[in-house]
């Protein structure tokens, strides 16, 4: 199991990425 922070530092991550595809998109 993931402790929390563990888990928000993944789900930062994450949207770091998804929103550097959506910029490269544009």
């Amino acid at each position: 199991m993931l402790t929390s922070r563990e888990e928000k530092e993944l789900l930062r991550e994450a949207k770091e990425v998804n929103d550097g595809f959506g910029e490269n998109l544009d």
